[in-house]
């Protein structure tokens, strides 16, 4: 039982450590991959208005 308890809060402290890593990664590289997104989407709805447009010209 000792060992399992042991494990357990072995387990917990890594968890909490995990969030830490991932904020890190996240500031050094969400702003560009948040970006990137945006204008992914921004491009892709342009693209599509742009189709609409051509077929509506029909």
């Amino acid at each position: 039982m000792a060992a399992a308890k042991v494990e357990e809060q072995r387990g917990a402290k890594n968890v909490a450590l995990i969030p830490s890593v991932r904020t890190f990664a996240d500031s050094k590289l969400g702003v560009d991959l948040h970006r990137g997104s945006a204008l992914l989407k921004h491009y892709r709805g342009s693209l599509l208005q742009g189709i609409r447009h051509k077929a509506e010209e029909r």
